[in-house]
């Protein structure tokens, strides 16, 4: 099924820079891919999915695959990606649309977020990977697999996962675990890919906890628009293109070369 038009799904912001990074993402991905796409917001921002789905449907494109932008898949993501896709299908029903695989826990996005840590700069014997944070329970166990894919990845460094709203544990309490067990300076790697609102308090409680501590804490940036991402991205695009068994691991060995 080559040569889908391709509907991205992000999460939405109330911030114009994480905004536009979801923007420049579109953008990049169309160039990446060769292929028509758009993009649109669950909340908070505009295009609205409808919108960006309404544009998708006005070329008559006869394949679309609904593509999440989301690292960790809860509520709002399992509902109004079903529902878009719905849509879709109600508005085009001799078209085949497919809904991808969210981007989750995969070895370019961890690979992406080991980038980031080394560009913070420093010499970190601890790592707090801090997520959104949800009621989802597994939309937190999958911070928790990123965290232990990034501590396979530094066997020699302490590394904790945390979340920044929602649920425990919080990055304050992530950060006394990282010094209780002996680290003296420690990174702080937000698992996000866009700017926002929370990723600004996650630096504001980082940099408090470090005044307070006086253990030193630098936060990484989020790994916005990488070809890392666009990668991810493609292979979520290719499995459901192909309608390819997924993988029990996205990490594992045997995923792919």
């Amino acid at each position: 099924m080559p040569g889908s038009s391709v509907l991205l799904v992000g999460h939405g912001t109330s911030s114009p820079e994480g905004t536009e990074q979801f923007l420049q993402l579109v953008s990049a991905f169309a160039s990446h891919t060769g292929g028509p796409v758009a993009g649109g917001f669950i909340e908070k921002a505009r295009p609205t999915l409808a919108e960006a789905a309404d544009q998708i449907l006005a070329t008559g494109a006869a394949k679309i695959t609904v593509l999440p932008v989301v690292l960790l898949p809860a509520g709002h993501l399992k509902d109004d990606a079903r529902a878009i896709t719905n849509y879709l299908r109600r508005e085009n029903p001799g078209a085949d649309i497919r809904l991808a695989r969210d981007l989750g826990v995969s070895n370019e996005i961890v690979a992406c977020l080991s980038d980031r840590i080394d560009s913070a700069g420093g010499s970190p014997d601890g790592l707090l990977v801090v997520g959104r944070g949800s009621t989802d329970p597994g939309a937190n166990s999958q911070l928790y697999a990123a965290a232990r894919l990034v501590m396979e990845r530094r066997p020699e460094t302490l590394v904790e996962p945390a979340f920044v709203s929602l649920a425990p544990p919080a990055v304050a309490a992530g950060l006394d675990r990282l010094r209780r067990t002996g680290a003296t300076e420690i990174t702080v790697a937000p698992y996000f890919l866009f700017k926002g609102v929370l990723l600004d308090r996650i630096a504001k409680q980082a940099e408090a906890w470090s005044a307070e501590q006086g253990v030193p804490v630098r936060v990484a940036a989020e790994l916005a628009v990488d070809p890392l991402v666009l990668s991810a991205l493609s292979y979520r695009l290719e499995q459901a293109e192909a309608a390819a068994p997924n993988p029990n691991c996205d990490s594992c060995r045997y995923r792919r070369p």
